[in-house]
């Protein structure tokens, strides 16, 4: 309880409900696959080369979602929260909730795209990089996980509530 006040203290990670999230993880993982592009096939190679600025591609890319993020009414909190477990592109707020934001890029729509690109491990990370900012940050406000997928022509894909909490 708090401090005399009868009510529970702030806390800014439900343990129940993050063991829950990791439960969910697959569901959630098999919904982003199935989002990915229609008919697109397996491609032999990724065609990436390193000596083509592979490096500076990222950031270009998470202030671009973060401008159009922000165009559709979100405001910016924080970016690349990190922690040892794991990193979150954006932190955002939506209204009253605080949102969750993993920006995916990727120049071909081979193997499900940028979506499909968010995979289990991947969500545990942001989850713990989520988890990390929250006990910084602690709020009463819901939380959800979105991501931003921006195809080879910066085409956005915004996926509210990529996995679920519950």
């Amino acid at each position: 309880m708090g401090a005399g006040s009868g009510t529970p203290p702030l806390c800014p990670v439900d343990p129940a409900l993050f063991k829950s999230l990791l439960r969910n993880l697959p569901a959630a993982v098999a919904r982003l696959a199935t989002r990915g592009s229609p008919g697109a096939g397996p491609v032999i190679g990724s065609g990436q080369d390193p000596s083509h600025g592979r490096s500076a591609v990222g950031p270009a890319k998470e202030r671009l979602a973060r401008a159009w993020l922000e165009h559709q009414g979100l405001v910016h909190l924080d970016h690349n929260v990190r922690c040892r477990r794991g990193e979150v592109d954006l932190v955002m707020r939506d209204g009253d909730t605080l949102v969750f934001v993993e920006v995916r890029f990727r120049r071909s729509e081979s193997f499900g795209g940028a979506a499909a690109s968010v995979d289990r491990r991947k969500q545990v990370r942001i989850a713990a990089a989520a988890a990390h900012y929250l006990q910084r940050h602690p709020t009463r406000l819901p939380c959800r996980f979105d991501v931003l997928a921006i195809g080879a022509d910066d085409q956005m894909h915004w996926i509210r509530h990529a996995f679920d909490q519950t």
